[in-house]
C-alpha cells in the first residue's frame, strides 16, 4: 500500500469513529471533504431541523461534538488535528478545517476518551438509584477545561425544582406546536434507516401517526419532570453568548464531557425542551448567571443496556 492509499484508509477509519458522535434527534447533520492532508466538516442542511432548530443551534452542537471526536480519532491513528473553526465567511456552512499530520508520538497512550468512542450512547431508559462519585463533578469541569464553555451543577433542590418546572413546561409547549409533531415524526424511524429516533418497525408507522395527530405534552412532562427531579446528576453547559462559534465550542465540550463521564462509568440523557423554548430558555439563563444554556442533561448508570443509535453511511465529497 502507497503512502496515499494508506492515508486515504486512515481517514476513512477517523471519520468512521467521528461519526459515532452524539446529534440531535440522530439526525447526523454532518459531511465531509478531504484534500489530503485537510479534512473539511460541513453543515448537512438537508438534515436540519427547522421547527425544532430553527436557527441551526444545536445543528452546530451536533457537528461540534463530531469534530471533537475526529480529533481524538486522529490520536488515535497516532496523528495530530489542527483545527480551524469558521474559517471563511462566504461559505457559513464550512464549520471548521482540519489539518491532518503524522505524529509519531503515539497519541493514543495520552488520551483515555479515545476508548470510550464506541461505548458512549444516549440513554433514554431509566438509570439506578446509585449515588454518583462526589469527584465526577471535579474531573467533568476538568474535562472541559480551555473550551470556553461553563458546566453548571444543577443538583440542589432549588435549582432541580425549577429545572424539572421548566423542562415539563417545554414539553408542554413543544407538543402544542402541530410543525413540531410533524417534523418529530419525520425522524421516527425503523434502525434500518441508519438514522432518526428508532422506533419498533412493526409499530413505527402507528407511533409517527399518533406522534402527528395527539398532543401529548401534558403526559410526557409528568415524565419528564419525574426525570429531571431524579437524575442522579442534572448538570447544563452554556456560554456567554449565541455565535455559531460558541455553539461549535460547546459541542466539543459536550462530546468531551460525554467521554469523561463513560470513562467513569456513566452515560447521559438529554432535557434539552426548556432550551429549545425561548422564553423558557432565558429563564433558564438567570439560574446560570446570565449565560446562555446550550445542553441540560442528566448523568447515571444505566439500570439496562439499550442498542446504540444506528448510524448512516459516511458522508464524503
Amino acid at each position: 500500500m502507497d503512502d496515499s492509499q494508506h492515508w486515504n484508509a486512515s481517514v476513512t477509519q477517523i471519520l468512521e469513529r467521528a461519526c459515532l458522535a452524539p446529534s440531535s434527534h440522530n439526525t447526523q447533520p454532518w459531511r465531509f471533504r478531504v484534500f489530503e492532508p485537510v479534512i473539511e466538516l460541513l453543515a448537512d442542511d438537508s438534515r436540519a431541523l427547522p421547527v425544532n432548530d430553527p436557527h441551526n443551534r444545536e445543528l452546530t452542537i451536533s457537528c461540534g461534538c463530531v469534530l471533537e471526536t475526529l480529533v481524538l480519532a486522529a490520536n488515535e491513528a497516532d496523528m495530530t488535528a489542527q483545527i480551524q473553526p469558521l474559517p471563511d465567511p462566504d461559505r457559513p456552512q464550512l464549520l471548521a478545517t482540519v489539518t491532518l499530520s503524522r505524529s509519531g508520538r503515539h497519541l493514543r497512550s495520552l488520551n483515555p476518551l479515545s476508548r470510550c468512542i464506541g461505548r458512549r450512547h444516549t440513554h433514554r431508559g431509566r438509570f439506578t438509584e446509585a449515588a454518583v462519585d462526589p469527584c465526577l463533578f471535579p474531573r467533568l469541569h476538568q474535562a472541559i477545561q480551555g473550551t470556553g464553555v461553563s458546566l453548571t451543577s444543577l443538583n440542589n433542590l432549588g435549582r432541580r425544582a425549577l429545572v424539572a418546572a421548566l423542562v415539563a413546561e417545554g414539553d408542554r409547549q413543544l407538543w402544542a406546536n402541530v410543525d413540531w409533531r410533524r417534523e418529530l415524526a419525520a425522524w421516527m424511524r425503523p434502525a434500518t434507516e441508519g438514522d432518526g429516533l428508532v422506533v419498533p418497525s412493526p409499530w413505527g408507522r402507528g407511533i409517527g401517526w399518533a406522534v402527528r395527530r395527539f398532543n401529548l405534552g401534558r403526559l410526557l412532562a409528568l415524565s419528564s419532570r419525574q426525570q429531571a427531579q431524579s437524575a442522579p446528576l442534572l448538570l447544563a453547559l452554556s456560554t456567554d453568548a449565541d455565535t455559531p462559534r460558541l455553539w461549535l465550542d460547546a459541542g466539543r465540550a459536550l462530546q468531551r464531557l460525554l467521554l469523561a463521564a463513560n470513562h467513569h462509568g456513566y452515560q447521559a440523557s438529554f432535557l434539552n425542551q426548556a432550551v429549545q423554548v425561548p422564553e423558557l430558555r432565558d429563564e433558564l439563563s438567570g439560574l446560570l448567571e446570565g449565560s446562555r444554556p446550550q445542553i441540560v442533561l442528566s448523568l447515571g448508570v444505566p439500570a439496562s443496556e439499550l442498542a446504540p443509535s444506528p448510524r448512516r453511511p459516511l458522508s464524503v465529497g
